[in-house]
């Protein structure tokens, strides 16, 4: 163990650690985001990051990187969800401008009857 009660100064620091790549998984349970807000607000915190209260008794930085990586990649994927969504909602509102372009030529030669 190092034990430093002081500042600690380096180029590079290596820390061993898995990735997170599971979230990308076809099969990974993503939360809604109305369940994540319900955990966040809840617990506190974000998700696999410790209460500020374990924090200030000291982390494990690679187990506090992955927690923020797996955090980073669920966002990521929540990005993608709304990109998707908004392209749908995007169509159906092109969709919906052309009825209603129909409808409106429909009314006109009714009144021009």
């Amino acid at each position: 163990d190092l034990f430093v009660c002081g500042i600690i100064t380096g180029k590079e620091v290596h820390v061993k650690m898995t990735g997170c790549d599971f979230v990308f998984d076809k099969d990974y349970k993503l939360l809604t985001l109305k369940q994540r807000r319900d955990k966040v607000f809840l617990e506190k915190h974000l998700p696999n990051i410790a209460s500020a209260l374990d924090m200030q008794k000291g982390q494990d930085l690679g187990i506090f990187t992955q927690g923020l990586l797996q955090n980073l990649e669920e966002h990521e994927q929540y990005l993608y969800q709304h990109d998707d969504d908004i392209s749908k909602l995007k169509e159906i509102v092109k969709q919906q401008q052309q009825i209603i372009e129909e409808m409106k030529k429909q009314l006109d030669e009714l009144k021009n009857k």
